[in-house]
């Protein structure tokens, strides 16, 4: 899964889907939805999971593939957003199947909807930052970038006092940053400050892993292009 891995800092999906949360409903019938929602999305996910499907979770082919269970992880990802269009988990699990299928040009469409739909956070902008920057509108690319900077910045500050959220989130801020200028000087330095006051925090995270260059990280992320560790560790 090395290319969900490659957003593991940026807590692209996981993180995104705790802090992108509504207000918790009042009402019991949207109670209710929210917990069928719920309900589909947890058995779309383990329908493409091990053990439901071993084999697809280990896959690490460059090209594109589909779970055996493609149809039936379909059908429970459409019967959530039917529910709910404007809830954002439901979008997530979306692109968070079709990245693990490297199904990528599917993903822009999904997210552009989901912006017109439902608040993003920073670790969304800066998920459609990315996707936009590579395969969409640049100029669009850079405002997301922008939006995602603002909202880690209040995430860092809200957070100072957290030993494990900080960290990570000065340093998905710093790698949104790098992308937006493809500078990727500024992040390294930030790796370095992060295993030096906060070792504990993430491990040994070889700076490589993510390239020294925005094309160097979208050849990684998009085309597949093999990582070989030289002793750190793949961020968690």
């Amino acid at each position: 899964m090395k290319h969900i891995l490659l957003f593991g800092l940026l807590l692209a999906f996981i993180v995104s889907c705790k802090n992108n949360t509504t207000t918790t409903p009042t009402a019991t019938s949207e109670d209710a939805k929210s917990k069928e929602i719920k309900r589909l999305l947890e058995e779309a996910n383990h329908l493409w999971s091990p053990p439901a499907d071993s084999s697809f979770t280990l896959n690490n082919s460059t090209t594109e593939h589909i779970s055996t269970n493609d149809k039936e992880i379909w059908a429970k990802l459409d019967s959530a957003l039917a529910i709910d269009s404007t809830n954002i988990k439901a979008y997530l699990a979306r692109t968070n199947y079709l990245i693990a299928c490297k199904k990528f040009q599917e993903v822009l469409p999904i997210l552009r909807t989901a912006e017109k739909k439902a608040p993003f956070n920073a670790e969304l902008w800066s998920m459609k930052a990315v996707f936009e920057d590579y395969y969409g509108d640049s100029l669009v690319a850079q405002k997301n970038y922008r939006s995602a900077d603002s909202a880690y910045a209040i995430y860092i500050e809200q957070y100072a006092t957290d030993s494990i959220a900080y960290p990570a989130y000065r340093m998905s801020r710093a790698l949104n940053m790098a992308l937006m200028t493809d500078n990727f000087t500024p992040f390294e330095e930030e790796l370095k400050f992060t295993q030096k006051v906060f070792p504990k925090s993430r491990g040994s995270i070889d700076k490589n892993f993510f390239g020294k260059n925005k094309k160097d990280f979208f050849n990684k992320f998009f085309n597949g292009q093999e990582y070989k560790s030289k002793g750190g560790i793949m961020p968690q």
